[in-house]
């Protein structure tokens, strides 16, 4: 079902930055796609009510200013329109520049511009030249991108297709923390927000895994390989969220989801350009029986609500990018408690060797909880951790060949 764009940002309640970002540089891939036709298409009355989200998420454009065409008194909304259609001017492609400048504004903060302003006032104003947007609160790179859209001379405006490769470089640097991460996103998929697993997969084996091990039929090299074939079957169940498929299927991953992994397992490549180390590191965590991944506190109580004592498991933190936590049954530990469990934070600031509990450090999360479980009275690992699928996924793919 198709929602408005007004609905969608006014009704969520916790949209995420990132998201966010997401659909205004949809937005901007629409009006590029319109600027770029031939003849060009100029809009001519870009707000939001004229932008829609389909069942998958992406942003279309509707309308196409076929109001103005077919209305000899239409009206534009002061709120979006450039001062020089407010003017009675013909809108022209920067007309529709200025327009996205409001549109970013109502969508990073929720709320349509000047909203306590009446739309005559509005109007005055900006014709007079005694009003401008206030973008304090924003984002630098897209305040900076802003205020170059809403600039009042219309040829120092820039157009549609610059705005969109800035639009691009904001989403990687937003949607990705780690350096690494972010260049591996720009050097091979600039300008594309979601990419296929087999696009990713053959990238890291042509550019940042051993390649010598793909030809060499020995034995050795041939056991190195079904490793790191392992490591990515694991890696590409966590970008996925657990939602596997077999080989030959097509999976698509999302920019914003490889920034959130590197949150807790990056950098993607090591000092030498190299991926190994980052899969080892993330393929050691999710082999784990306790690892839990995605599960917020509440999750993690109804889970162990049915266990005995002692029984625990490890997830993402819910309220701290990098950080994860233990949730477990109490026995006697008096922490921050949730009525018959413990939650014990563990610190690890984003692309950190360190994870740290109590002021403890440990050089890996497993090491951390194998030498905490006696200290914390942890006993075994709460069982159905979504990532044990992994294991049976291994099974299947030896079975089919794809693994040995």
């Amino acid at each position: 079902v198709e929602v408005s764009l007004p609905s969608f940002i006014l009704s969520s309640t916790r949209l995420p930055l990132s998201r966010r970002l997401q659909i205004i540089r949809d937005c901007a891939f629409g009006l590029n796609w319109l600027h770029c036709c031939d003849p060009p298409f100029v809009h001519g009355d870009v707000q939001p009510k004229y932008f829609y989200l389909d069942v998958g998420s992406r942003v279309k454009i509707c309308d196409f200013g076929l109001d103005r065409e077919l209305d000899d008194e239409f009206i534009p909304n002061p709120r979006y329109a450039a001062p020089e259609v407010l003017r009675g001017e013909n809108p022209v492609g920067k007309s529709d520049c200025y327009s996205f400048g409001m549109l970013i504004l109502f969508i990073i903060n929720r709320a349509h511009p000047y909203e306590n302003m009446s739309e005559n006032e509005i109007k005055n104003q900006l014709i007079s030249g005694q009003l401008t947007p206030s973008i304090a609160e924003i984002l630098p790179n897209l305040g900076k991108l802003v205020t170059a859209c809403v600039g009042t001379q219309v040829n120092q405006r820039p157009i549609m297709r610059q705005i969109l490769k800035v639009t691009d470089v904001i989403l990687i640097d937003s949607s990705i923390a780690d350096s690494t991460g972010k260049k591996f996103w720009r050097r091979h998929f600039f300008q594309r927000d979601e990419v296929t697993w087999k696009e990713i997969e053959a990238t890291l084996w042509q550019c940042y895994l051993p390649t010598q091990i793909i030809y060499d039929t020995s034995s050795q090299n041939y056991q190195r390989k079904q490793d790191i074939n392992k490591k990515l079957m694991y890696f590409r169940g966590a970008l996925l969220d657990m939602k596997f498929a077999l080989p030959g299927n097509e999976e698509f991953i999302f920019l914003w989801r490889l920034g959130f992994i590197l949150q807790f397992f990056g950098p993607l490549l090591d000092k030498n350009q190299k991926a190994l180390p980052f899969l080892t590191r993330l393929f050691k965590t999710l082999s784990e029986d306790w690892f839990f991944g995605n599960i917020d506190a509440e999750d993690a109580c109804t889970l162990l609500s049915k266990e005995k004592k002692g029984v625990f498991l490890v997830r993402f933190s819910t309220s701290t990018p990098g950080n994860f936590a233990i949730s477990a049954k109490n026995k006697n530990e008096i922490g921050k408690k949730d009525e018959d469990f413990t939650h014990w934070r563990i610190a690890h600031e984003p692309l950190s060797d360190l994870y740290t509990i109590k002021g403890r450090s440990y050089a890996s999360l497993p090491l951390l909880i194998e030498s905490e479980r006696e200290i914390l009275e942890l006993s075994e690992a709460c069982g159905g951790s979504p990532y044990s699928q992994f294991r049976m996924e291994e099974r299947e793919l030896i079975k089919l060949g794809y693994l040995s």
